[in-house]
């Protein structure tokens, strides 16, 4: 019994590894890139015009392409294609419109999916990051009641009043990339992002008010997108525009105490409801809409 039990496990095997052979012997494809040329050189607020021809025997899924980092994460708006076949021409362009990116050698990457397989090809341009200058530093003040206040701490003692907002409060941060300013409620009011050229609202998630329980518990902006967690447990996160960019999965009978971005991960701490303990979790992000938990692991004994 034993030898059979070994001889069918030998089968599968075999048979296993001669299906993820045949799927790895897939053809590559025959991607030519023309534009941007290796090694070009560019600047805040330049355009990069890409262009390529992608062909194989087979259908191609999809195309994607991105200027990435070190960490192989996209640091401008991923560009995808669905071809109907399989060929296809791009033609199309990328606007460095981030101050947040630093000088350095960047990969734009064109990964082609076929058959679920992926393939990889790069061209490398250089990038010259703007010099940045301090303009202010942002300061929120709480007045009597339920009024806060924006105001702008220049140099020589000067504050100068941006705008005013009344409600309850869970946070706020600051997109310098976007020059906005994000404030989030603890009950009532909405995530809103203030254009800090107007002092007006650009844009605004709505609260769903369910006293006690706060409607969004924390906020983070890594300068250029914003995350916030709601009541559900929820983390979502929003592009310059108010486009939902970050969704992760929800939790249960607990809430988030705060988030980050590190590399390529969204990490978050989350405070059960019944245990003494926290947890630390880290969302993978890769700079698209489907996001997938990293891992948990316990954090320590909560203070208090």
């Amino acid at each position: 019994m034993k030898t059979r039990l070994a001889f069918a496990f030998f089968l599968l095997l075999f048979a296993t590894g001669g299906c993820r052979q045949e799927k790895n012997n897939l053809r590559s494809p025959e991607i030519s890139i023309t534009g941007p040329f290796a090694g070009q050189t560019y600047s805040y607020l330049d355009t990069i015009f890409v262009t390529a021809e992608i062909s194989h025997q087979q259908s191609i899924d999809y195309i994607e392409v991105a200027l990435i980092n070190e960490f192989a994460t996209p640091v401008l708006p991923v560009l995808t294609f669905y071809p109907s076949g399989n060929h296809f021409s791009i033609e199309s362009s990328l606007i460095i419109d981030d101050q947040l990116i630093e000088s350095g050698e960047y990969p734009l990457r064109f990964k082609t999916v076929i058959d679920g397989e992926v393939f990889n090809k790069w061209v490398k341009i250089n990038y010259n990051a703007e010099p940045r200058r301090f303009e202010s530093l942002l300061l929120l003040t709480k007045k009597q009641g339920p009024l806060y206040t924006l105001l702008d701490a220049l140099p020589g003692n000067i504050f100068q009043e941006r705008f005013s907002f009344t409600g309850d409060y869970t946070g706020s941060a600051v997109s310098s990339v976007n020059h906005l300013f994000f404030t989030a409620g603890k009950i009532m009011n909405n995530l809103s992002a203030w254009d800090l050229e107007r002092n007006t609202v650009s844009w605004s998630v709505p609260s769903f008010p369910a006293p006690p329980l706060p409607s969004f518990t924390t906020i983070y902006s890594d300068g250029t997108e914003v995350f916030v967690s709601t009541r559900d447990a929820l983390v979502k996160g929003y592009s310059g525009s108010g486009s939902n960019t970050f969704r992760s999965q929800s939790f249960s009978n607990g809430y988030f105490t705060s988030l980050i971005r590190h590399k390529s991960w969204i990490m978050a701490v989350f405070e059960p409801f019944n245990s003494v303990f926290n947890e630390l979790v880290a969302f993978n992000y890769p700079g698209r809409n489907s996001i997938s938990q990293y891992s948990v692991s316990r954090q320590g004994r909560r203070n208090g």
